[in-house]
């Protein structure tokens, strides 16, 4: 008998940004994924990696090379318009 492979699922998304849609998205699919797929290996690409480490519990690695960190970013903020 062959070894099966442990799937790999990679989520891409906005996840990390405290906007309460995509952390209840995330969090929805993260679960249905743990229930179906108890023993895949899940990632999530996302804009703020280090919380959705901290709040979901999962590996995640940044969306761009112009990665932000919780409350700084590294791109240039323009201002909003009144």
């Amino acid at each position: 008998m062959t070894e099966s492979k442990r799937k790999k699922i990679f989520f891409l998304g906005n996840f990390g940004s405290e906007n309460l849609g995509n952390e209840c998205t995330l969090q929805a699919v993260l679960g249905q994924c743990r229930n179906d797929l108890p023993d895949a290996e899940v990632t999530v690409i996302c804009s703020i990696p280090e919380d959705v480490v901290a709040r979901h519990g999962v590996p995640a690695i940044p969306i761009s090379d112009r990665h932000h960190v919780k409350g700084k970013s590294s791109r240039p903020r323009w201002p909003r318009a009144v």
